[in-house]
């Protein structure tokens, strides 16, 4: 068995962050202090007019929006270029650092199932002398076995317009676009799971576009795409499939193009990302190195993970990846009962995977998940929509 290859992360030491920052100012002139605009917000009499509805708040708010046009026009410029900027920089150090990593500790190309351009890490097939070899060199922090899990997705059998339009009102969101005008324009989103949207009569395909490698169409991420469509109507939308068929070696890679794509979604600028979806990984595993991987690419790369906390939790399984990441947003699902009007009888969906005694403090929001196919992959995108228009 010394010849076995066993799937591992490879954990080295990051790139200097510091030195991507000066990198990207002496290409830009910007930083994150003075991409700012300077421009007056809306007053509190404002918000609080156009929170009662009084005559003329909406006509008030409309000339805000039009007097600042411009400015907030040029602080979103100036933000995408930041952004894309330093994350074409963190790739350009990541394949060198990467690069040096595995010469260093001598994989072959034939081994390796994931090279992140994003993160200190490399998924790679390696006996157990390589991974005593690589766990002894000075620039690997970790080496941790590589866990295959089935990705898992909700069910999606239900449709009832009905049931969209209460979910609108009860969070809101049907004012927002009214008295505010805020629909999700220009907002890149991203989005990933087992499968890509299709076309569908309940959204405008060409909003989508379809990144990364062996997408493949599928039901769930139709309601998906459909959820989100209905909280930000105006979002542009990049999906990407996780799907992966390849076997190596005996070792099935459900997950490893899930990474890649995902990588895909920054490359296109995408500013937050839906999951509603997540592997299905030992039951005491409460946080993984898919967690690990998340939180340093939504730490480093200006991105907003949205996911699925899961629907488990009448089985005692904690929270699923990757809700568990630090820093993502883990969404548990209620039952708003279709009365937008009341919401004294909303209550916690009993499979809503939430705290009960193990595991972390998660899910980290709650959001109706009596829509479409329901569960949390439900409430998720609906959090999406409406990071999206904030």
């Amino acid at each position: 068995m010394t010849n076995e290859k066993i799937p591992v992360w490879i954990w080295y030491k990051d790139i200097n962050q510091t030195q991507v920052d000066n990198i990207v100012k002496t290409r830009t002139g910007l930083t994150a202090e003075n991409a700012a605009v300077d421009y007056a917000m809306p007053s509190p009499a404002l918000l609080n007019s156009l929170q009662n509805e009084e005559p003329g708040s909406q006509a008030q708010m409309q000339a805000y929006l039009a007097a600042t046009a411009q400015a907030r026009a040029l602080e979103a410029q100036r933000a995408d270029t930041l952004i894309m900027t330093r994350r074409e920089v963190a790739r350009e150090q990541y394949n060198v650092k990467s690069a040096e990593i595995i010469e260093e500790v001598n994989l072959d190309a034939d081994n390796i199932l994931f090279e992140s351009q994003y993160a200190p890490a490399i998924i790679a097939c390696m006996t157990k002398q390589e991974i005593q070899y690589a766990a002894q060199e000075q620039n690997i922090e970790a080496v941790s076995f590589y866990e295959v899990g089935e990705i898992l997705e909700d069910s999606t059998d239900e449709e009832d317009v009905e049931k969209i339009q209460s979910v609108q009102e009860t969070l809101g969101v049907d004012k927002i676009y009214e008295t505010i005008g805020l629909t999700g324009e220009n907002v890149k989103v991203g989005m990933f799971e087992l499968a890509v949207p299709q076309e569908s009569e309940y959204y405008d395909f060409s909003q989508i576009t379809i990144v990364g490698q062996q997408p493949s169409p599928g039901s769930h991420a139709v309601n998906t795409a459909r959820t989100l469509f209905s909280f930000a109507p105006d979002i542009d939308l990049y999906a990407a499939s996780g799907r992966y068929s390849q076997i190596y070696n005996g070792i099935g890679s459900n997950e490893i193009f899930t990474f890649a794509n995902v990588e895909a979604l920054l490359d296109n600028g995408v500013r937050v990302i839906n999951a509603s979806t997540g592997p299905a990984t030992t039951a005491d595993v409460s946080y993984s190195d898919y967690d690990k991987w998340f939180d340093h690419v939504a730490q480093q790369h200006n991105v907003l993970l949205v996911c699925s906390a899961g629907n488990e939790a009448l089985s005692n399984t904690k929270v699923r990846s990757p809700a568990m990441a630090y820093n993502s947003v883990a969404v548990g699902a209620y039952n708003e009962k279709k009365t937008p009007t009341n919401k004294a009888d909303d209550q916690m969906m009993n499979y809503s995977s939430y705290y009960h005694g193990t595991g972390c403090y998660k899910p980290d929001v709650v959001a109706p998940a009596n829509m479409l196919g329901g569960g949390t992959s439900t409430s998720a995108p609906i959090v999406t929509g409406i990071v999206a228009l904030m």
